[in-house]
């Protein structure tokens, strides 16, 4: 069946991305607003966590309690989170509940009730998510590489820091959602079992008459971009290593993924089979590519012990190098169906769907449509991925450990082509 893909732009600069799906019973979507992390003052990393938090407690005619029973009755399947430059909300239910499921986030975005009583109730639910990944050395390891490898403010953690968090006031708050919830440049991506003139329709009652606001200008502070050692005393060490690549928008951004996806997607990788089978050297091991809109790092990491964390790390690097020597037919073969497979249940699924237009709305201001994405990996050869390699070589930022010991990270600055 012909995928049918459809787009909106209101005046007030919100865009509606839909993609049919008359097969399914439900519908699916993924609401992004421009109130991100990269927004929050410098003493108060964690604004955006809290605003997200607070919008949801409460909205229109309905406290916290009736708006989480509300849902609940219409059975919608929801969550939500911060990013680099936007809050999320998603939301998937039967067909049937369309419109009074989209009244409610109609609510939450623009009507939020913002009870200040629940205010330190909402502070302890943001400093629990960041406790948890203080308890995570392997998250940790990954933040301070995100810090290492991105410009401030797009190193930041998403949930915030502990003193930020701590150091937002209610105030603060109200005045954030007030200014970065606007429908420009907001993106709403939905998915599902819709007639697409009704949606729209729906969607011009509801916020076609929300006011846009002007985003604050943004300073970039170069990262340090150096190796990193934070002392832990643990017997495992955990390791982070950042290289610079190509973002999802450039046209050889799928050769790059298929060269990670050789290194490190599934048990037959080679990562986890030089690193963890062979050598047993680990325990986990992966890389994966991170892209904003215009910038793009490969991450790799691995959790070990102390006494092996240095031939991990060596190991680890020589893999990267030794990417651009060869792929293997049969490498890329299997990746392809890999990759295929996971086109497939994106296709079932209307909530990855609604999440993955909005997101290429974000990064591309157009859908690659399955049929496209298809033909891109049908289209991966060894040749090219290598060309890509040698176009784009994956230059080694920073290294973090988290661990015991520092380690020697004098293999290099540069893998080469």
């Amino acid at each position: 069946m012909e995928q049918q893909i459809f787009t909106e732009t209101f005046d007030n600069g919100l865009t509606l991305v839909g993609e049919r799906m008359p097969w399914l019973e439900s519908i699916a979507f993924t609401i992004l607003v421009p109130a991100g992390c990269i927004w929050d003052p410098t003493d108060r990393f964690g604004l955006s966590s809290v605003a997200c938090e607070m919008v949801q407690r409460g909205a229109g005619e309905l406290t916290n309690r009736e708006l989480v029973n509300r849902l609940d009755d219409l059975g919608v399947e929801r969550g939500s989170g911060v990013s680099s430059y936007f809050s999320s909300f998603t939301a998937a239910f039967p067909r049937e509940k369309f419109r009074p499921t989209l009244e409610v986030y109609a609510d939450i975005l623009r009507r939020p009730r913002l009870p200040e009583d629940e205010f330190d109730d909402a502070v302890r639910t943001c400093l629990q998510e960041i406790q948890a990944t203080l308890d995570d050395p392997a998250s940790l390891a990954i933040e301070e590489l995100r810090r290492q490898v991105f410009a401030d403010p797009f190193g930041r953690p998403s949930h915030g820091t502990q003193e930020g968090v701590q150091a937002v006031t209610y105030d603060e708050v109200v005045r954030a959602i007030r200014n970065r919830y606007s429908p420009a440049p907001a993106i709403i991506g939905i998915a599902g079992n819709f007639d697409w003139k009704e949606t729209v329709a729906e969607f011009r009652r509801l916020f076609d008459d929300w006011e846009p606001q002007d985003a604050p200008e943004l300073v970039e502070v170069p990262p340090e971009s150096t190796d990193k050692h934070l002392v832990h005393e643990s017997q495992q060490t955990h390791l982070a290593v950042g290289f610079r690549a190509i973002p999802y928008a450039h046209e050889e951004y799928f050769s790059l993924r298929a060269a990670i996806g050789v290194l490190s997607d599934g048990m037959s990788s080679r990562l986890f089979q030089e690193v963890r089978e062979k050598r047993g050297l680990c325990y986990s091991v992966f890389a994966s590519v991170h892209s904003l809109r215009d910038r793009a790092v490969v991450m790799g990491y691995s959790g070990t012990t102390t006494e092996r964390a240095q031939e991990t790390l060596d190991v680890m690097l020589a893999e990267f190098r030794r990417l651009s020597d060869g792929i293997e037919q049969a490498e890329l073969d299997r990746l392809k169906t890999q990759l295929r497979s996971t086109l497939i249940m994106q296709q079932e699924s209307c909530r990855s769907r609604a999440s993955n237009l909005a997101i290429d709305w974000h990064h591309l201001a157009r859908v690659r449509t399955l049929e496209e994405l298809n033909g891109t990996i049908r289209g991966l050869s060894v040749d090219g991925i290598l060309s890509t390699l040698q176009r784009h070589p994956l230059t080694l930022l920073s290294t973090v450990s988290y661990g015991k010991e520092a380690l020697n990270t004098s293999n290099g600055s540069t893998v080469p082509a």
